[in-house]
């Protein structure tokens, strides 16, 4: 206990774990990276072992990597849940009529109309507002079914990163 209390106290041991945080997860925010840097230091505390450890620093470095990038892929998570609730929204087999919050449905349609470009946009047409079949898709645009299936799925991830960004 007294090295991890020394380790934590020492400067170039801190910057270190914090330092490797900031480089794996830059857009950290201040909490987040508190919390990081916490449970850093709460892995060396379990750590039975780490006083012996040949390279301490490089234990840091490592466990501090991990660490940044669990916390990039729960933040990735979190932001696909929220994408995907938006897309299903879209996707609801209702009207805009049948949509409580009208304003809320026709802005997300604005935002989409004015960041979709061409074909893109018309696709969205196609599927999501006047909901036609894949086989309906492909015909009125010209390809092949395959195709169209492609097509609708690039364009659920545009409209996933769109709706991703504030």
């Amino acid at each position: 206990m007294e090295f991890i209390k020394k380790i934590y106290d020492e400067p170039e041991y801190y910057d270190i774990v914090r330092n490797t945080i900031i480089y794996i997860a830059p857009k950290i925010n201040d909490f987040d990276l508190k919390d990081c840097i916490s449970e850093v230091y709460m892995i060396a505390m379990q750590s039975k072992n780490l006083e012996k450890h040949p390279n301490v620093h490089g234990w840091l470095n490592l466990t501090a990597k991990n660490i940044a990038k669990r916390y990039i892929n729960k933040r990735i998570l979190e932001s696909a849940r929220f994408a995907k609730a938006d897309i299903d929204f879209i996707e609801q087999e209702s009207t805009a009529d049948e949509i409580e919050n009208r304003e809320q449905y026709e802005d997300l349609l604005k935002e989409l109309k004015d960041k979709l470009k061409g074909t893109d946009y018309k696709l969205f047409k196609l599927k999501f507002t006047e909901r036609r079949s894949i086989e309906e898709i492909a015909a009125i645009i010209g390809i092949k079914k395959h195709s169209a299936e492609v097509r609708i799925s690039r364009l659920k991830e545009k409209i996933k990163n769109i709706l991703e960004k504030p």
